[in-house]
């Protein structure tokens, strides 16, 4: 990941409101924050779980399990309370194996900034005629069922999909959660990053699409049983 992720900064950060406001009718444009620009209002390292999760009631666990759903979203921006969701996808694992996975495009009510096309290459063309997110999340939640939730900073992708319920239904969405990049450190405390490409090029895999939601749910679902196995190796519990 040598390109700045959008998950790397606090969900509950002031952004230009040019990065997530720009309307698809045009009625309204602001000028973008460059790259640069972007880079100088975010923090060294990652958002803390109490800023993205709020009031989420589902657990962070540290553990070895071999039945759940790894999860990964894109979005238009930082803040789940005011930017949206573009694309989700997730991989169902059942006794460490993947059988079967979700992705779907999202339709956004907001134009897709350019900062975000060139990280993810999803374009306002390519969401045109896709679904909302009032029919494409009730399919996510239902592919997700009752599993623990297995994800890169995943905090996140929770923090989004909290919002999105709360929205859509009154709702909480409660599921316990494993996060990889919290594992990456107490495994690897001498490592001084944690990012999905860290873990990528530290293991030897390789991500054929980078920032895609599927292709980054596959290469963390892969991360984390091999996170696994360093645990059960070194007999932690954490």
């Amino acid at each position: 990941m040598q390109v700045l992720s959008v998950k790397n900064a606090l969900s509950s950060l002031v952004i230009p409101p040019g990065f997530c406001y720009t309307l698809i009718s045009g009625t309204e444009r602001r000028k973008k924050p460059g790259r640069r620009g972007l880079k100088s209002l975010l923090p060294k390292d990652f958002m803390t779980e109490e800023a993205m999760l709020g009031e989420h009631r589902g657990k962070s666990l540290m553990t070895c399990v071999d039945d759940y759903t790894v999860i990964d979203l894109e979005t238009t921006g930082l803040s789940p309370s005011v930017c949206e969701i573009i694309e989700c996808a997730a991989v169902r694992v059942r006794g460490g194996r993947v059988t079967d996975s979700y992705t779907r495009l999202v339709r956004p009510y907001i134009a897709v900034p350019g900062f975000i096309t060139g990280l993810t290459g999803i374009s306002n063309a390519m969401l045109r005629d896709e679904a909302d997110i009032e029919h494409v999340l009730p399919e996510f939640l239902d592919f997700i069922g009752d599993d623990i939730v297995v994800g890169h900073n995943v905090g996140f992708d929770i923090g989004f999909l909290c919002a999105a319920v709360r929205r859509m239904c009154g709702d909480e969405f409660s599921n316990d959660y494993i996060d990889n990049m919290r594992l990456s450190r107490r495994l690897f405390p001498q490592e001084r990053h944690h990012r999905l490409s860290d873990l990528e090029q530290r293991f030897g895999l390789r991500n054929e699409r980078a920032h895609r939601a599927l292709s980054d749910t596959v290469l963390t679902q892969e991360c984390y049983e091999i996170l696994k196995r360093e645990m059960l190796l070194r007999e932690m519990r954490i």
